[in-house]
């Protein structure tokens, strides 16, 4: 039996708040506009790989200016990498 450490109320804010940008970034402009039509699972598996490469870069979109420093802390703290594979996001299920 694993047992999980409860995330820090921010951090899951700042994890969730990348994860629906870069989900919604990630899918087509056509299916955006009509989520019914396509999961946003189908088209959100890749945000991770596009937070990391904006963790690898120290750039966020604007869109996430609200939370870039805790975005940044997350990459900077021991375990921020880990973190992120094992973080699942409200809409991932």
């Amino acid at each position: 039996m694993t047992t999980t450490t409860p995330i820090d109320p921010t951090i899951a804010r700042a994890l969730e708040a990348a994860s629906l940008y870069y989900r919604d970034a990630l899918m087509p402009a056509p299916l955006s506009r009509s989520r019914r039509r396509a999961p946003a699972r189908t088209y959100g598996k890749d945000w991770r790989k596009a937070l990391r490469a904006a963790w690898m870069r120290a750039s966020y979109p604007r869109a996430l200016d609200h939370c870039s420093g805790t975005l940044q802390q997350i990459r900077n703290m021991r375990g921020g990498f880990e973190l992120l594979e094992t973080f699942r996001a409200s809409w991932e299920g």
